[in-house]
Parts: structure tokens; C-alpha cells; sequence
């Protein structure tokens, strides 16, 4: 068989088994925002629903690990947890900082006043729901399947590009928007999953940098949103700096960041042997199952 076909039969494979991934999510999911609907209607209960939601992604999630690939669920386990992702949260937010930081000396970001904490508590919930949807979808599914059919290359760029088409529908975004942050937001989120083969560093990262960007600094991904956190500020200046109507994770400054730390971490992952080739025909890596010490030391089966 050739190279050509073959690899166009593993990405075969590996759509399949990723599609058969997000039905088994798709049952929980669909049971838990039914009841939630019924039980917990209003936007009062929003936060409890989105709450549900995630636990239910996470269940299906659970099920698929444990009774299609029949192993535990290494990538969820709890311990470092913590550190992990407040390692994360802490990056995200200081790569944020620094983005603000450069669009406040360029003169296109001005404090208008100081919110109380509130403004940014209050959006916590939201930036954690959507933090943890996107990073159990387009990293413990999509990225972790694809590799181990494709490899770590073609998982890694498959699920950027679903991670940013699946934000076109955002706002104003465009194609070229849409692209630029799959390319960035992608790579960066993708390479923390690689680096520890767990949700925790690429969750803490995602959430470091909406929580910092939308309840710190009101610096939406989407300005249109008009989303006021701790501090209310006036942002108008040239769009490679700005981002424009996309939002600074639009602009150079953003994007060199990401593209930046996402290359250091990947850097750190290769070191560590986390980058996959293809597999062999018929088998994959034990690495892109799962967070495994054991089965990386042992190699392909």
C-alpha cells in the first residue's frame, strides 16, 4: 500500500474514532443540558448550567476512556493538579499582562476607571466553563486521537484549525481571524497538553488568559461583546496593535506571545519525547493514549 494511501486511510481512522469520542460525549451532554433547561431555567442559574455541562462532558468523557480504550484516565488524574494549572494560570495571565502592556505603550490602552472586583468575579464562572468545554474537545479528543493515528504533527494542526473554525461564528471574526487564532491559541494550548500529557496546565492557561483579559483588563477576545471587567478602559489605536474589532488576541503583540511560549513549551515536550511520529500501520503510540510513565517507557506496542 503507499505512503499516500495509507496515511489517507489513518485519517480515516482517526475521524472516525474521534466522531465515535464526541457521540459518547454528546449523550451525557445532551441528557444534563435538557434537565438543567427544565430544573435550573433563568439567568440566575446560568453558571449552575454551564457547571453541568462540564461535569457531564467529563463523565462521557470517563466512559469513552474506560470502556473503549480500557485504561484509567490518566490525563484527569488529580495529582499535581493543582500545580499544574496554577502554573497555567499564572502564564496565561502574565502573557496577558504583557500584551496589554505593550498596547498601553503604544498609547492605545487607557484606564477609565477602577470597577470593584465584582465585575471580574462575576465573569469567572463563564471563563472556566468555556475554558474547560474547549480544552476536553479540541485537546483530550480531537488532538490526543488525531495523533494517534496521524502523529503528533497532523494532531497538533488538525485540532488548531477546528479550535479556530470553531470561533468563526464569533462577533466579527473573519477566515484570517479565525486562522490566527487557531494558529496561536492552538499551538500554545496544544503544546501545554503535549508538555504533561494532562488537562491541567492547558486548562490553567486558557483560563489565565480570558479571566485576565476579560475580568482584568476588559480587553475582550471580541470587543463587539463590550464585556467590563476590574478595569474599564479605552482601547483605540492602529489594529496590529489592538487586534481592531477582533480583540487584542487579534493583534502582533498577542500573537508573537502565543507563538513565543507555544514554540518554548513544545520545545520542552520534544525534549521530553512527547513528540510522535505516525504509527505503524495497525498500532499507536501508548504516549497518544495517555499520560502513561509506564507505557512511554515501553514504546510502541
Amino acid at each position: 500500500m503507499s505512503h499516500r494511501s495509507t496515511t489517507l486511510k489513518k485519517l480515516r481512522q482517526g475521524t472516525t474514532e474521534t466522531a465515535c469520542a464526541l457521540l459518547c460525549l454528546a449523550g451525557p451532554s445532551v441528557i444534563a443540558n435538557g434537565l438543567s433547561q427544565t430544573l435550573l431555567s433563568g439567568e440566575a442559574w446560568m453558571d449552575a448550567r454551564n457547571g453541568l455541562r462540564i461535569l457531564a462532558l467529563l463523565l462521557g468523557y470517563v466512559l469513552w476512556v474506560r470502556w473503549r480504550e480500557r485504561r484509567p484516565v490518566h490525563e484527569l488524574g488529580l495529582t499535581d493538579a493543582a500545580r499544574e494549572t496554577g502554573l497555567g494560570l499564572l502564564i496565561g495571565g502574565l502573557m496577558v499582562a504583557l500584551g496589554v502592556g505593550a498596547m498601553a505603550w503604544g498609547g492605545a490602552y487607557q484606564v477609565l476607571a477602577v470597577n470593584g472586583p465584582g465585575h471580574a468575579v462575576a465573569l469567572l464562572p463563564l471563563v472556566i466553563s468555556l475554558a474547560a468545554l474547549e480544552e476536553i474537545l479540541f485537546r483530550l479528543i480531537v488532538l490526543r486521537l488525531m495523533e494517534r493515528w496521524l502523529g503528533t504533527g497532523w494532531g497538533l494542526f488538525i485540532s488548531s484549525l477546528l479550535f479556530g473554525l470553531a470561533h468563526l461564528g464569533m462577533g466579527p471574526a473573519t477566515v484570517a481571524s479565525t486562522l490566527l487564532l487557531g494558529l496561536e491559541g492552538g499551538l500554545l494550548f496544544g503544546a501545554a497538553y503535549l508538555l504533561t500529557r494532562r488537562l491541567w496546565l492547558c486548562l490553567g492557561l486558557h483560563i489565565g488568559w480570558n479571566f485576565v483579559q476579560m475580568g482584568v483588563f476588559s480587553a475582550d477576545a471580541t470587543l463587539a461583546l463590550k464585556r467590563v471587567g476590574w478595569l474599564q478602559a479605552s482601547i483605540d489605536g492602529p489594529a496590529w496593535l489592538t487586534g481592531g474589532v477582533h480583540g487584542m488576541e487579534a493583534s502582533v503583540p498577542a500573537a508573537l506571545l502565543c507563538l513565543s511560549v507555544g514554540a518554548a513549551l513544545l520545545t520542552l515536550a520534544i525534549r521530553r519525547g512527547q513528540w510522535q511520529p505516525r504509527a505503524a500501520r495497525g498500532s499507536a503510540h501508548p504516549a497518544a493514549l495517555a499520560a502513561d510513565p509506564a507505557s512511554l517507557a515501553r514504546g510502541p506496542n
